[in-house]
């Protein structure tokens, strides 16, 4: 993904280790970015503006796209309670591509 796509920070904060409430498909083991599929209503990703779609680039600043689903994931539950999620939105990434 080019550098200069504009990213959106989703800061999440949980407490009594509660879910994240978003699920994640994709990574470098697949053909795809690591992509949003689902979002909780009302779960803390939502509240937070997550949304379906959105295709994490960085979390907690660090660059994920070369990692495969798994290690994102053990990464995500070894990030304790607070975690910022950078992330291109879907209408974002359709937009550059029709060079708009």
């Amino acid at each position: 993904m080019a550098s200069d796509v504009l990213t959106t920070d989703v800061k999440l904060s949980r407490c009594n280790n509660q879910p994240w409430g978003f699920r994640l498909s994709g990574g470098v083991d697949f053909a795809f970015p690591l992509t949003v599929v689902r979002v909780t209503i009302e779960g803390l990703a939502h509240t937070a503006g997550l949304q379906a779609g959105d295709v994490i680039v960085r979390l907690n600043g660090e660059p994920i796209s070369q990692l495969t689903h798994a290690q994102v994931h053990n990464k995500l539950v070894g990030a304790g309670d607070d975690i910022v999620l950078s992330v291109v939105r879907s209408h974002e990434i359709a937009r550059r591509q029709r060079g708009q």
